[in-house]
């Protein structure tokens, strides 16, 4: 976070808790797009009474977000971000029991682990994720030094095409999924 926003705003910015609160968004991003999944499944399936406890379980959030924003905001705009990441875990929460509710009563054979990456990609993220936070905290440490930040990008760069390697190899169907949703696309235009 530090050196991207070194390299785009200068000190200015990266000198700041501004970097903090990037990584912290970061996950926040992963957070919300786990809701919008979820959500947009319970709102396509849901009947109305559903839909209606879903409302009064907004309205829940809303309250606890305003209580963990009014606790967290002395954190500045990392206590926002996590805030509102309660407020989404929360969400998140009731759309997961409501999906597997709905697949019990189906009898579906497939669990909601099936939907999510093998436990080689996720630990290959895992692996990623020390790399980086390591080559952050012990390699790359200031601006200053040209070379450092040279190996740190190299790592983050390395970390990412592990992590494509991984995926590519481990889950196949999300890529074959992927390749037909784009032919698809071109079929249909």
């Amino acid at each position: 976070s530090h050196l991207l926003l070194y390299i785009l705003y200068g000190e200015k910015y990266s000198e700041t808790s501004a970097p903090s609160a990037l990584s912290w968004y970061c996950l926040y991003v992963l957070v919300i797009a786990m809701n919008g999944i979820t959500e947009a499944f319970v709102h396509a399936v849901a009947d109305e009474a559903t839909l209606d406890l879903f409302n009064r379980w907004l309205v829940l959030c809303s309250v606890v977000f305003l209580a963990s924003a009014a606790v967290l905001l002395r954190f500045g705009a990392i206590g926002l971000v996590i805030a509102n990441s309660i407020n989404m875990i929360l969400r998140i929460l009731f759309s997961a029991r409501y999906i597997l509710t709905w697949k019990n009563r189906r009898s579906l054979s497939k669990g909601v682990g099936d939907f999510l990456p093998g436990w080689i990609a996720l630990s290959s993220f895992a692996a990623a994720f020390l790399a980086t936070a390591a080559s952050s905290q012990y390699i790359y440490r200031t601006f200053s030094n040209v070379k450092s930040t040279c190996i740190h990008i190299l790592v983050g760069l390395g970390a990412l095409i592990f992590c494509l390697a991984i995926l590519f190899r481990t889950e196949n169907r999300l890529f074959k999924d992927v390749r037909d949703l784009i032919r698809q696309r071109k079929k249909n235009e």
